[in-house]
């Protein structure tokens, strides 16, 4: 049977994915590589054994462990990677790896490194009609008018893996952009700001001939520089996201050629137009409360990959909405909410993103973490 070798940091992202193939009653079949050297609370949980966790100092080193590790097993395992970073070297290792491994992918090597820039997202995106800010492409300052730029904009890295999110700024002015310009060499990603109404996350998994979006995340709360907020997931039936965005979503990871777990997030603003703003070619940080919801998109990627040809028996339908609180991040907004009203939101959520009842390590070991550091420093 082929093992899974789930790729990630010291981050909830990665423990959701070990949880939901935990869940799937594939715990003997999860191998955890932990690109850190410090002991993580990803590796505390139930659903992985203590010997089946590996750890890399950075992710350059990703590509030797994995192969050492493949080529003991006698089936390929199945590679579920937690972050952009972590994608794109894999991607362009695709070529050594695929003889060994099962792998995300796009259909040749650093293809997907390729679409995680910004500026290839936005333009496939238009040519798949949908509406995306719009945008420039800053590679020399010197050669952009800035007076001609719509005000406020907002700069982004030009691709994750080379910034990230606490990179993202809002100018108010050409004074502004001129500031944050000063210091900067790499290229970046210019973009109308759109006041929003709401910000909504599909998260889905492409497999040969189906995309699976069971539905989509709206934030309640909107946090600095992530968007793991306080959440709820909906149903994709509800109507609230249209059926033509989600057959040009589709039609744009199609032209990709994007097999794997996936994101794409979207903002809308005041009169109903919805502006594509990137995707996330490996598995999301907000994606465990697809699983919540009776959806587990890890497993339904491992059998495909471990598969093709089998039927996917899961069910991609679920009817309630579920609410995620990520505890550790959203406390902070504990006496802007009001201590009861955020009590309450904390205990009703249906999950959380460390504290899980079936699987307590995790939480009181981050726990233990956040308070040691505050205390030593």
């Amino acid at each position: 049977m082929n093992k899974i070798i789930v790729i990630g940091g010291i981050h909830h992202n990665t423990l959701g994915v070990v949880r939901s193939l935990g869940k799937a009653g594939l715990t003997d079949n999860i191998i955890l590589l932990n690109v850190s050297l410090d002991n993580s609370f990803v590796g505390k949980s139930k659903y992985v054994r203590k010997e089946n966790v590996y750890k890399v100092q950075d992710e350059k080193d990703i590509v030797d462990k994995v192969y050492c590790i493949a080529i003991t097993q006698k089936e390929k395992p199945v590679i579920i990677c937690c972050g952009d970073s972590i994608i794109s070297v894999i991607d362009d290792a695709y070529d050594f790896l695929v003889p060994y491994c099962i792998l995300p992918t796009a259909g040749e090597q650093s293809r997907i490194s390729h679409f995680l820039d910004k500026e290839i997202q936005c333009t496939l995106a238009e040519k798949c009609g949908l509406k995306v800010p719009l945008h420039f492409l800053l590679r020399d300052r010197n050669k952009l008018d800035l007076t001609k730029l719509p005000y406020p904009c907002i700069v982004k890295p030009m691709s994750s893996i080379v910034g990230q999110k606490s990179d993202i700024v809002i100018c108010s002015s050409k004074k502004d952009l001129e500031n944050y310009l000063s210091d900067k060499k790499s290229c970046l990603h210019l973009e109308e700001y759109i006041v929003k109404t709401i910000e909504f996350q599909l998260i889905g998994c492409s497999l040969e001939q189906k995309i699976i979006i069971p539905g989509y995340t709206i934030i309640i709360r909107q946090p600095n520089n992530t968007n793991t907020g306080y959440l709820k997931y909906l149903p994709i039936q509800d109507g609230v996201v249209p059926v033509t965005l989600i057959e040009k979503v589709e039609k744009f990871i199609r032209e990709i050629g994007y097999k794997g777990l996936f994101s794409v997030e979207f903002i809308r603003d005041a009169v109903g137009n919805d502006y594509f703003l990137e995707i996330n070619m490996r598995n999301d940080g907000n994606a465990y409360c697809v699983q919540c919801a009776g959806v587990n998109l890890p497993n339904i990627w491992y059998k495909y990959a471990a598969n093709p040809q089998a039927e996917i028996e899961e069910s991609v339908v679920f009817e309630r909405p579920i609410y995620l609180m990520p505890e550790f991040n959203d406390i902070r907004n504990i006496f802007k909410v009001g201590v009861m009203q955020w009590m309450r939101e904390c205990f009703t959520a249906d999950t959380h993103t460390i504290f899980d009842k079936c699987d307590l390590a995790p939480f009181f070991y981050a726990l233990y973490s956040k308070v040691k550091r505050k205390i030593v420093g």
